[in-house]
């Protein structure tokens, strides 16, 4: 492979062209970044892969003059000429993702997520809507997040959490609901946990969920760190209900 970047007068642009000897196939890659104005960053990307797709991209991030707001968007598009299926050609997958955040007070800030998916092959349209409203005081803290999902269906997950952190100790704990009947509109949320696990569980079903996070300096090296939590599908038909799930975990770390 061989890469380059440089730049011209404030614009970024960059390449890399390789070759993969085992399928015969080139890879290509080149982009391009640069500032369309004081608060506005705009970027471009094309690609051609080895497993025979090409790709374009475009970005762009933004902020107020006062940086009480900011926020990002891309277009993603995606093209397999052999197809997705085994009588599908030319399948497109077109992706939207754009963020807004905007500070309400020097404690509270709102964030704003919208994504959408547009595919050529099973289920051709994906929106995703998310608000998260968090408030700060140290050594306090509260989150709230209400997500929404159309696809086949409409899915719904929504939480509250509360915690504390200081150096010695810290505690978070988290209550929400869920209600996703298909699994195609299952949502992913993001779950505290030790360090070292990344926890990242799928909502799908009907149901409840609850966690604890916890962490203690011992001493200058030790640190313990505890996680209980709770999933129950108390909300689903009888003859579709599930058995709850419940997680305990205790992890030291030393660093040294």
């Amino acid at each position: 492979s061989v890469d380059g970047a440089f730049c011209i007068k404030g614009v970024n642009v960059f390449s890399e062209v390789g070759y993969d000897f085992a399928v015969n196939l080139p890879q290509v890659i080149c982009g391009t970044q640069f500032h369309a104005s004081e608060h506005v960053m705009l970027a471009s990307l094309a690609r051609y892969s080895s497993d025979d797709s090409y790709q374009a991209a475009f970005s762009g991030a933004f902020r107020t003059s006062k940086v009480d707001s900011e926020g990002a968007f891309s277009v993603d598009a995606i093209c397999y000429p052999l197809g997705k299926g085994k009588e599908d050609i030319n399948s497109v997958q077109v992706k939207f993702l754009t963020n807004w955040e905007c500070v309400l007070a020097p404690s509270m800030k709102l964030k704003l997520r919208l994504s959408e998916r547009f595919r050529t092959w099973g289920s051709p349209f994906r929106t995703d809507l998310r608000a998260d409203l968090s408030y700060t005081q140290d050594p306090w803290l509260l989150n709230m997040r209400l997500n929404a999902l159309r696809c086949v269906g409409t899915g719904f997950v929504g939480y509250l959490e509360e915690g504390r952190k200081t150096d010695n100790m810290s505690i978070y704990l988290r209550q929400g609901l869920f209600f996703v009947d298909d699994w195609e509109d299952r949502i992913y949320v993001y779950e505290r946990d030790a360090p070292g696990s990344f926890n990242v569980p799928a909502m799908y079903g009907r149901g409840w969920f609850a966690s604890a996070v916890a962490s203690m300096r011992i001493n200058h090296s030790l640190r313990l760190y505890a996680r209980a939590s709770y999933t129950g599908y108390h909300f689903m038909m009888h003859e579709k209900r599930k058995p709850g799930k419940a997680e305990l975990k205790f992890q030291v770390v030393s660093r040294f």
